[in-house]
């Protein structure tokens, strides 16, 4: 039997679909999202908006297009808001969620204090899951490093290279950050292991620390993301590598999440696809 990837669900059969607000249609990511919601036969794209909150601009809507402003939706409206935007846009999106009380999927990465601050503000009065990578190969590349975490010897190290497109605006990617800490936390620190993390190398550093995670970012023109973990010991090493060939494998698990997450309690949710959730 298939586990299903964010767990049991509780939501009673509804006889109409669930109405989703996108924030950031305009984007490429809004875009993939806007077009397998009105694919879905049990989801409604409600409300099109852009990062900022506001219109997309009556030059790019048809007739009959969704409303463009989050801020005029009424709770009875809307079940969900599903964003990949800025960091900057996410504290305007979490009061228009807190305002709603609906469900909130955030795959926005790069989050200031103030960014993480309103996420757990909202996740008072609304169910709310935020995840740096929402694909089912990255969830699973997650529990074969926790696996291999637990399974190496004292002496294996860690080193993780992850590429993306060039406008990308965060470095090292939201992804590699959580598969590094994953690493640390699974490893013992004894014997004057570090479990310290560097961003890219450059001059005269010195010889590597024990248990340090190096974290190199390379950025293309194309591409929607590869992160490669190496992992070496005495004599061998061995690598776990992942690819995104386009971003609709990071909407479609978006919208796997919306779906479990509209039957949740008011809670923030971090976590990964097919993995436990770490919740405040």
């Amino acid at each position: 039997m298939t586990r299903p990837p964010f767990g049991k669900s509780e939501r009673a059969p509804i006889e109409r679909p669930i109405r989703v607000a996108v924030v950031g249609a305009a984007g490429r990511m809004g875009q993939l999202l806007s077009a397998a919601i009105e694919e879905a036969h049990d989801l409604e794209l409600a409300f099109a908006v852009e990062r900022n909150l506001a219109p997309l601009g009556e030059e790019a809507r048809a007739e009959g297009e969704p409303p463009t402003r989050l801020e005029h939706a009424a709770p009875e409206e809307l079940d969900a808001v599903i964003e990949f935007t800025t960091a900057r846009a996410v504290p305007a999106i979490a009061r228009e969620v807190e305002r709603l009380g609906v469900a909130w999927v955030s795959g926005t990465t790069g989050l200031d204090e103030e960014g993480k601050a309103a996420l757990a503000a909202a996740g008072r009065v609304a169910p709310v899951l935020s995840s740096p990578n929402f694909s089912l190969g990255i969830a699973v590349l997650r529990r074969l490093l926790e696996r291999a975490a637990r399974l190496l010897p004292e002496g294996w190290e860690l080193e993780i290279v992850e590429s993306h497109h060039g406008a990308k605006v965060d470095a090292p990617s939201g992804t590699a950050l959580v598969l590094a800490d994953q690493w640390v936390q699974r490893r013992p620190l004894d014997s004057g292991r570090s479990g310290s993390q560097v961003h890219g190398r450059s001059g005269r550093v010195g010889p590597r620390p024990a248990g340090e995670v190096g974290i190199h970012a390379v950025r293309l023109p194309e591409g929607a993301g590869e992160h490669r973990l190496l992992l070496g010991g005495r004599g061998e090493s061995l690598e776990l590598i992942h690819r995104a060939h386009d971003r609709s494998a990071f909407a479609h698990g978006a919208l796997e999440a919306l779906r479990w997450l509209t039957a949740q309690p008011p809670r923030l949710s971090i976590r990964w696809t097919t993995g436990r959730s770490k919740s405040g």
